[in-house]
């Protein structure tokens, strides 16, 4: 939000209202707002803020500038939510400097935080750090090698969303309220296969990337094996899955998926219900991988550099309704009064 009024013009029109009214205003500041509002100097403003009026405080950070920890939010009792991190999530944006988790206030159940590495946010340390936090997403603003072993499940108890870079040895070591969870990259080498019962038993939303050494190919299918029955959402990154292995998997929850394209897979779960191909298909491969859609599917999302032409759209469930090209434009087929021809956004 552009901070076009001058500060004791806006306070003293805020002063005004009700404290509901106030909360509902202070919801749509971003940091920066808030933070001229308080440093307006209005007595009766700072305390409205401080005791129950802003629960949330959001600041985008860019490549550009460095970044102090902001010591302000320590003044807000009634804060629940503390967003510092990039919009893009670009690894070069700058990190913030002077954390301490000392200075999180007690309150905030959602936090997302951006540092330059997991080891300089002391998260080895022992003991609980949050018993409060209920979602954390921790970006990295460098590269940093596998070897940290965190013990998420100790450090924050009662997390339900986690989205980390790495950091994941095994699934012993996340906390057991888990519902959601967002790795960026686990190395195989490091993963212990006698765990792969261990994951939370809450947990339904999967998204992970799987690094591969060249001289061992391990199938992500076997070590989520007991976490399929439970899973309806399932993001695999550039890791191709056996739908159908021996044994096979239940995947009967399964309703959303993003996956690379692949023709090792097989059959798709049958129950999906919004698909997304992550990686471009061969132009030739098209044909077979739109005849081979789920018959639930409503929302699709395949990336190509061609047309959808009538032979295409033929081929497709009679249940989907939305399409979405490589820019993520959704093209949806009630829109159209003839499907003669649809054309699919292309990659520039």
């Amino acid at each position: 939000m552009e901070t076009s009024i001058k500060s004791d013009q806006r306070s003293g029109k805020l002063t005004e209202v009700s404290t509901d009214v106030l909360s509902a205003i202070l919801a749509v500041c971003d940091g920066h707002d808030l933070g001229h509002l308080w440093l307006c100097g209005d007595t009766r403003l700072n305390m409205l803020m401080a005791h129950g009026g802003v629960s949330s405080f959001s600041l985008g950070v860019v490549s550009w500038r460095k970044y102090l920890w902001p010591q302000l939010v320590c003044s807000f009792s009634g804060l629940r939510v503390l967003h510092l991190i990039s919009p893009t999530l670009s690894t070069r944006s700058m990190p913030f400097s002077g954390f301490s988790w000392s200075l999180v206030p007690s309150g905030v159940v959602d936090l997302s935080i951006q540092s330059e590495s997991l080891s300089s946010l002391g998260l080895a340390c022992d003991g609980v750090i949050s018993a409060s936090l209920t979602s954390l997403h921790i970006s990295i603003a460098s590269y940093e090698t596998f070897g940290l072993n965190i013990v998420w499940c100790d450090r924050f108890p009662n997390l339900e969303t986690l989205n980390i870079p790495n950091g994941i040895s095994s699934p012993l070591v996340l906390p057991r309220h888990l519902t959601a969870l967002r790795v960026g990259l686990i190395d195989h080498r490091r993963w212990d296969p006698a765990s792969n019962d261990g994951w939370p038993s809450t947990l339904t939303s999967l998204a992970v990337n799987v690094q591969y050494s060249r001289d061992k190919v391990e199938q992500p299918e076997r070590w989520i094996a007991s976490l399929a029955p439970r899973l309806q959402h399932l993001e695999t990154g550039s890791a191709s899955l056996v739908w159908k292995p021996d044994p096979p998997l239940d995947w009967s929850q399964l309703v959303s998926a993003v996956i690379p394209y692949s023709t090792r897979g097989g059959e798709l779960p049958p129950n999906l219900t919004r698909l997304q191909i992550a990686t471009f298909p061969p132009v030739r491969d098209l044909h077979a991988l739109l005849k081979s859609i789920p018959p639930r599917v409503t929302s699709l999302d395949i990336p190509i550099d061609d047309i959808l032409r009538t032979e295409h759209l033929q081929l497709l469930p009679k249940s989907v309704t939305e399409l979405a090209g490589s820019d993520d434009d959704v093209l949806r087929l009630a829109d159209f009064d003839t499907l003669a021809l649809l054309p699919m956004h292309t990659r520039a």
